[in-house]
């Protein structure tokens, strides 16, 4: 459990660094103290789930990167790995895959019809 929590902070300071956002700004984003946010990223505590979510969001990466950071090593493994599974009825765009995503932006730019 130790190498995950290691794993998780080095992963948090690689993507906010990545951004080029202060911690200031990611912990205002979060709605916490700069120095919570400094803990997690030292691996002193670990953010819980809903942290998480807002996390992922901030950094534009799927909130499985936080669940297995020793897989998602850069910003840009986290965005481009494929989700484990698709959801086969999306109820949000978000869940669509991304070919779903360029053949919704060809439709509505009339490129295709239906």
């Amino acid at each position: 459990m130790q190498d995950h929590k290691q794993d998780l902070a080095v992963m948090l300071r690689r993507l906010r660094l990545d951004c080029g956002y202060s911690q200031k700004a990611v912990a205002t984003g979060l709605g916490v103290e700069r120095s919570t946010y400094s803990n997690y990223e030292l691996g002193k505590v670990s953010p819980d789930l809903d942290t998480l979510r807002r996390l992922a969001q901030i950094y534009a990466v799927p909130l499985e990167a936080f669940l297995y950071p020793e897989e998602y090593r850069t910003i840009e493994a986290a965005r481009q790995r494929p989700p484990k599974k698709i959801n086969s009825s999306p109820g949000r765009i978000g869940e669509l895959s991304s070919q779903e995503k360029e053949l919704i932006a060809l439709l509505r730019a009339g490129i295709i019809t239906v």
